[in-house]
């Protein structure tokens, strides 16, 4: 039986404790309590916006929640390829597993090209970062079992102007590829025809995704297996996608979505910042 914790940190040992023991699900009973117990500590930021980002996190918690078909061996988490990208690529029906996610801030270099509308003048003002999301991921069924990928989403944070601790986040596109460059072959023969099919669902998406968002879908694979997309006319502005930091200090994150999805995260360096 766990005992209560008395002091912040024994709550936060208490948290990730649980977490761990719930198979990372965020929205277990008692590691929601716990959570609440531990977020009531949180007073804010001690330390300028971008220093307090900054770094490589991993996550600790299931990153698309309960949602899976199963899992593997190793006890992760199985989904198809096309609930992992969001469609974006194919097979959509290719069983694969994810391993846990990373995620690299760092204060962005200049203002993307393409922003939503409403952030024009704001990416340019404010405490801009650049948020990058890495998915690896393992290829579980008879097609190219074993295979292994990484899916990369380039983003942006800054923070809402008008909401406390809540950050804005947009993305601008992604890519697929192969993990090791030794399976560039393998990988082409596996996804280098379906990504290149398109029926006629995928022209209707394909359609209105561009006139909403700009959106340019991938319609094949380079000659490095890299499959890509993009974004010409990004969704995102302050209270429309966004992350509530509920936790934040030098090694734990924890988040929740506009949609309500809960995200924890621990630091692993600051290196190449």
């Amino acid at each position: 039986v766990m005992q209560a914790a008395t002091t912040g940190s024994d709550v936060k040992a208490a948290y990730l404790e649980a977490l761990k023991a719930a198979g990372g699900e965020p929205t277990e009973e008692k590691v929601m309590a716990l959570m609440e117990e531990l977020c009531g500590t949180y007073k804010g930021l001690s330390k300028p916006l971008v220093e307090s980002h900054s770094g490589h996190w991993v996550t600790v918690s299931n990153y698309f929640g309960p949602q899976d078909i199963g899992k593997n061996a190793a006890g992760d988490n199985i989904y198809t390829l096309g609930r992992m990208s969001f469609n974006m690529f194919k097979p959509k029906d290719l069983q694969c597993s994810m391993q846990p996610v990373t995620n690299a801030v760092k204060k962005a270099e200049a203002p993307p090209k393409y922003v939503p509308k409403g952030l024009e003048e704001d990416v340019k003002t404010a405490d801009l970062l650049s948020y990058i999301l890495q998915v690896p991921y393992t290829v579980e069924d008879d097609r190219g079992k074993g295979l292994k990928g990484v899916m990369t989403n380039f983003g942006y944070a800054l923070p809402d102007p008008d909401t406390p601790n809540r950050m804005t986040i947009f993305f601008t596109g992604g890519e697929s590829r192969p993990a090791d460059a030794a399976d560039i072959a393998k990988w082409r023969e596996q996804f280098g025809e379906a990504q290149g099919k398109m029926g006629f669902r995928d022209k209707v998406t394909s359609w209105l995704g561009g006139q909403m968002m700009g959106l340019q879908v991938p319609t094949g694979i380079d000659s490095l297996g890299v499959a890509r997309y993009a974004f010409k006319k990004p969704i995102g502005g302050h209270g429309k996608t966004f992350l509530d930091v509920l936790y934040l200090d030098d090694d734990l994150r924890i988040s929740r979505g506009n949609k309500g999805s809960i995200t924890v995260l621990t630091k692993t360096s600051t290196e190449g910042l």
